[in-house]
This record gives structure tokens, sequence and C-alpha cells, in this order.
């Protein structure tokens, strides 16, 4: 288990005792479009307010909602670049995005085992630094010789994202239920898991099991020009191979 800079988190007993009065109001009915509405449910259920800070959610708890047997991947924190965000962000944006539906995307996936096509021209990959303890976002051309190298994240920046945020997982797996009122959301499941080690975490990105994604677009700001508006770049696993970063603690069937 990694270092703990929160060690006043509740126990899995007791966030299970909070969890529980929310399951006896299931199925609730859904009241919007909004593809986090669930998440957005427990999280105000549980009195949660909604902040942009990198800490888990509920007393060292992170808590993350999937609906049973998705096959999106789990994204476990978001973590902008080590080296000058805005500089870099926009120089990336700028030379490697590509226009969709009038506006501007970077939507891309990255891995450290395999290239990944960014357009016709270029190349992707995340290079692992262990000598000098960091992971290089790197763009290569067709031949994969070197474009660009500039934005990376430093081993201890993981580490300390990975200990305040990812120490301890609550995964609370719906399925949604469709009746003449409307869709309804039930609790299938509620997974407590505590991770392995950081040693672990680097491994799994070497194997392409942990990858990189990016959600970067152009946006029209009020006053009517057009900015960059970053919605994360998230280090994220598929559901499959959780249990090779976690440890699972313990698994409550509803």
């Amino acid at each position: 288990m990694m270092d703990e800079h929160y060690n006043y988190y509740l126990s899995e007993s007791d966030l299970l005792a909070h969890l529980i009065p929310i399951v006896s109001k299931c199925p609730v009915k859904s009241i919007s479009k909004n593809n986090n509405e669930f998440g957005l449910m427990i999280e105000k259920m549980l009195n949660i307010s909604s902040n942009e800070l990198p800490v888990a959610d509920y007393n060292g708890i992170e808590l993350k909602c999937r609906k049973k047997n998705s096959i999106y991947s789990l994204k476990l924190f978001t973590c902008n670049f080590e080296s000058d965000n805005l500089f870099e962000l926009e120089h990336i944006f700028n030379k490697f995005s590509t226009k969709y539906n009038m506006k501007r995307i970077f939507n891309h996936s990255f891995f450290a085992n395999k290239y990944s096509f960014i357009n016709s021209n270029v190349l992707s990959k995340l290079e692992i630094d262990y000598e000098n303890e960091k992971i290089d976002l790197c763009f290569f051309d067709n031949e994969k010789k070197i474009i660009n190298n500039t934005c990376f994240w430093s081993f201890n920046l993981i580490k300390k994202r990975i200990s305040i945020k990812l120490n301890h997982l609550c995964l609370i797996s719906y399925n949604t239920i469709y009746r003449d009122s409307g869709k309804y959301y039930q609790i299938e499941n509620i997974d407590f898991y505590s991770i392995k080690n950081f040693d672990t975490f680097i491994q799994l990105i070497s194997e392409g099991i942990i990858f990189i994604s990016t959600s970067i677009s152009t946006m029209e700001k009020k006053n009517g020009e057009t900015g960059i508006y970053n919605h994360g770049i998230g280090f994220c696993i598929d559901f499959k191979n959780i249990q090779k970063l976690f440890n699972q603690n313990r698994s409550v069937t509803l």
C-alpha cells in the first residue's frame, strides 16, 4: 500500500454503512441526460461537494461508479503535465489537434508498449525514463524519429497524486432499468480495493495496461473568443485489469 497522506479515511464498514441507505432507495429515477448522472447522484446522497482538488472523494476513499458490464475504461485520476502546463498544452494542441464539427480536438490515448497514430504523419508513444524518474509523452514522424518530447510527468508527481487520490477505492456497479415512467438506476455491487504499490503502477504503464488519455478541444468563451479547454488528462485502466493494480478487500453483492 502507498504511504498515506490522509489517515482519517473511514473504514470500509463505515462507508458501506453510509451506502446501504442509498441502496434501500434504489431503483432511483433518472432526471437528466448527463452521462455522469448516477455518480453525481451518489455524491449528492453522501453530501460530497463537487471540487477540482485532486483528493479522494470521501474521507480518503475514492468513489467510482460504473455501469455493470460496461466496456469503457476506468479513469483513475487526472494529472496535467509536470512541465509548463499552459505553454506545453497550447503547443501540443496547436501542432497535433484535428478539426471536427467546426472545432479542433485532441482526443487520444497514449501507451508505453505501442505506437499510436495521431494522424497519417505523426505517431505517439509514452517513454518511461527510469533514470530521470519521469514519463515522457513523445511524438514521432513516420520513420519514428522524435518530433517532440517536452511533455512529461515525474514519478514524484504521480506518487503524490496516487497517495492522496487512489490508495483506497470503492467501486459501485449499477444497472439501468427502463419502465414506462422512465429510466432508473439499481446498485448491483459495491467493491472495495487497496492499491498495491507504486512499482506495480509503473510496471502496468510499461505493459500498456495503464494508459493516458487526453480530451482537449477549442471552446467559445463568454467574450466570443475561442480558447483551449482541457477536459482532463487521465490515467486509465480497463476494468478487466483492475485487480492487477489493486487488491480487492471486500465485495458486496446486493
